[in-house]
């Protein structure tokens, strides 16, 4: 996949114009975007045109030359500058509506498993500001349901995204959290996440400590197995099922290897129960016995997908490393970034829709092709 690359043709923009959301002219004026008409941008499709160049990976001063040469606009880098400071919650809620438009499209009924992750981007330099974009990931449907533009200091946790009574938010280690956890369950979903075994505190029906380690140390390779526990939340009493997976002699040996390689970076001695551990995945969730201790685990190993999605994200619209250390210049940078992507999503459904025969790459050479 190429980098994305607007397109300036008139025949595009009209192509692309089609696929922001109602009410985004209006929505440039509330979101403080767009203040007024002037020579520079005498229209809001102007501003969202220009913007739209920037972003993809162009600097502020040949945006400036390519929107004079097509007629777009004149306007200097310096008042570009500005007004991209002023369009990032423009560009979020666009992004954000068209995901949503999305999803009023699907198909009802089904139960929602959401993926959750998260990518890192780092400001040029070696002293550069790491920002943080969070993703949520419908299995189902194989699409973005949301995506949340952070400094690093906030963690990964579910706690970033709106909670749909019902879905499952499936996450790793990272987001086994308390507080991530009671986000969910406050907002009436489930959770299935993998958990270390000194991590979170397991309590079995007499509210003794459960060993997970001594609990499933009778289990042979590539067995699995499960039982009953709940968590102390708050005031909150959760009951959850503990699945657990004892990998096999294979696996267990490149899970001890990559332990070993981590600790001999970090200079850092290694426990024999973090060996022991490495043989094992273990994972908690509220699901209800309508899915088996397998189908728990399985569900869990899925996360690759949103992994999948984000790497070919960053392929696909090259936010790789920021140019800019203005603070809010990146974070308008980044949320048009993840407009480019909703769109490009969107086209590809297009393409999907009418070549379905096509391949995921050609669907994608199509879509960028009007971006």
């Amino acid at each position: 996949m190429g980098n994305a690359t607007f397109s300036v043709s008139d025949e595009n923009w009209n192509d692309l114009r089609q696929l922001l959301p109602d009410g985004w002219q209006e929505q440039a004026w509330k979101k403080k975007a767009f203040i007024r008409k002037s020579e520079k941008f005498p229209t809001e499709e102007s501003l969202l045109r220009t913007l739209l160049i920037y972003i993809t990976d162009n600097s502020f001063r040949k945006t400036a030359a390519i929107c004079q040469a097509a007629d777009i606009t004149s306007v200097s880098d310096a008042a570009l500058i500005k007004r991209l400071k002023n369009s990032s919650e423009w560009m979020r809620w666009m992004a954000n509506e068209i995901i949503h438009r999305a999803e009023d499209q699907q198909q009802k009924g089904s139960r929602k498993f959401i993926l959750a992750d998260a990518t890192h981007v780092k400001e040029l330099g070696a002293n550069g500001v790491v920002w943080r974009i969070h993703f949520s990931f419908d299995l189902n449907t194989m699409r973005c349901t949301g995506h949340h533009v952070s400094d690093n200091k906030t963690a990964e946790s579910f706690a970033n995204f709106i909670i749909e009574p019902g879905s499952v938010h499936v996450g790793d280690i990272a987001y086994a959290r308390h507080s991530s956890i009671s986000h969910v369950i406050q907002n009436h979903g489930d959770v299935l996440v993998r958990i270390s075994p000194s991590q979170i505190k397991l309590f079995d029906e007499r509210s003794d400590k459960i060993n997970i380690l001594k609990k499933f140390s009778d289990m042979a390779s590539g067995e699995f197995a499960e039982c009953r526990a709940h968590i102390k939340i708050d005031d909150m009493c959760v009951p959850v099922r503990l699945a657990a997976y004892r990998k096999t002699v294979k696996e267990a040996e490149k899970a001890r290897k990559r332990v070993r390689r981590k600790s001999q970076k970090s200079q850092n001695k290694i426990r024999p129960e973090t060996l022991l551990a490495a043989e094992y995945v273990f994972v908690i969730t509220t699901i209800d016995r309508d899915m088996t201790t397998e189908m728990v685990l399985q569900y869990y190993r899925a996360r690759w997908q949103i992994e999948l999605y984000i790497k070919r994200l960053k392929s696909l619209i090259s936010f790789k490393q920021l140019r800019n250390r203005n603070e809010k210049n990146v974070r308008a940078w980044l949320q048009g970034k993840m407009l480019v992507a909703v769109l490009a999503q969107t086209l590809m459904d297009m393409a999907d829709h009418f070549f379905s025969c096509s391949t995921k790459r050609t669907k994608e050479k199509l879509a960028m092709e009007k971006i």
